[in-house]
């Protein structure tokens, strides 16, 4: 099993003993894989990213939280196209003017993920999970995983 569809599952299950099991798991495969995509496509959609997606966003939101959206959207789609750079740039400009907000840190600390900077990933998700109040399951989850990796 690759370690996306071992991420994939974390998404999918209710909390409790089994998650945790699976989240050491996942953990051990990542440390065992260094090359392997780790992040998939259930780690944008379980914060409504549809990294597939290509079009409007919600446009019930002032012009300030529109620019935030897009530039969140727009690094999925530089991320799913491998561009990390340009995602990072992306995220950057959106936590400019709203850096209490959860979604570009969560995201961000996906990108981190990805590049195997588990503790720049760390301070993201602990910082997503900070500003999350109603929506933090993925963030926690994504906090829970790079913790045990760091630890080992």
């Amino acid at each position: 099993m690759t370690v996306k569809n071992l991420m994939e599952s974390l998404f999918s299950q209710p909390a409790g003993a089994r998650l945790r099991q699976d989240i050491a798991q996942c953990a051990v495969a990542v440390l065992r894989n260094p090359q392997e995509a780790l992040i998939p496509d259930a780690a944008f959609l379980a914060v409504g990213m549809d990294p597939q997606a290509q079009g409007a966003l919600d446009r019930y939101v002032m012009e300030k939280e529109l620019y935030y959206f897009e530039k969140c959207i727009q690094a999925v789609h530089a991320f799913r196209e491998g561009d990390m750079a340009r995602a990072i740039d992306f995220l950057m400009k959106a936590k400019w003017d709203f850096d209490h907000w959860a979604l570009a840190h969560y995201l961000l600390g996906l990108v981190y993920f990805e590049q195997r900077d588990f503790k720049a990933a760390l301070d993201q998700f602990n910082t997503a999970c900070m500003n999350e109040p109603y929506n933090g399951r993925p963030m926690e989850i994504m906090r829970e995983l790079t913790y045990a990796i760091l630890m080992g």
